[in-house]
């Protein structure tokens, strides 16, 4: 719960000073293919394709810098099997990336930073039994994102991020537990096109 306060906490002072600044507000969405890194556990976990989608805040701190925060609703997880048969983790986050950006050459950007994440959801199913774990996980998770962009004049641009999971999810030891994502997806700028 202290986890989950501080989280909000952190939400709402980072909308509080985007809304001060100059931005360009956008959507975004587009598909993860996810799974579970872990040394401990003996599970073999495989990518598990699903999705992403929520909001942005593009803003200049000089010509070819930018600062872009996000939060995020994205869906992930990994397979697995379990005695010869094909088991499911299914883990639902609201995410807060941090991103600062190397903008160059008419539109492509470079990007990295840190993302905070809220477990809002967590279920695993095996042999047609769906069986809620969010008590086994962490509230939060902290991954570094690594990224690049194109964004068009007319505002509509696409991306392709790798995003570490750098803090173990698991709340039961062992096994340490990682999340992996590759994030591909389009998103749109309302205003100031290109920039």
């Amino acid at each position: 719960m202290i986890m989950k306060k501080y989280f909000i906490i952190a939400c709402v002072l980072m909308l509080s000073s985007v809304l001060k600044a100059q931005m360009n507000f956008g959507i975004k969405g587009g598909l993860n293919f996810t799974t579970l890194n872990s040394k401990d556990d003996v599970s073999d976990y495989n990518f598990l394709p699903s999705y992403y989608a929520g909001v942005l805040a593009h803003m200049h701190i000089s010509e070819d810098f930018a600062f872009q925060p996000e939060l995020l609703f994205s869906a992930q997880g990994a397979k697995y099997d379990i005695l010869g048969e094909k088991a499911t983790i299914n883990l639902g986050y609201i995410n807060l990336p941090l991103l600062f950006q190397f903008m160059f050459l008419e539109g492509l950007r470079l990007e990295s930073g840190p993302q905070a994440g809220l477990l809002i959801m967590a279920d695993s199913k095996f042999l047609g039994t769906t069986t809620d774990i969010k008590d086994d996980l962490n509230a939060l998770d902290l991954s570094w994102v690594f990224g690049v962009g194109y964004v068009t004049d007319s505002g509509l641009g696409i991306d392709l991020r790798y995003n570490t999971g750098l803090t173990n999810i698991s709340e039961v030891e062992p096994p340490t537990i990682k999340n992996s994502v590759i994030a591909l997806g389009l998103f749109f700028q309302f205003s100031g096109a290109g920039d």
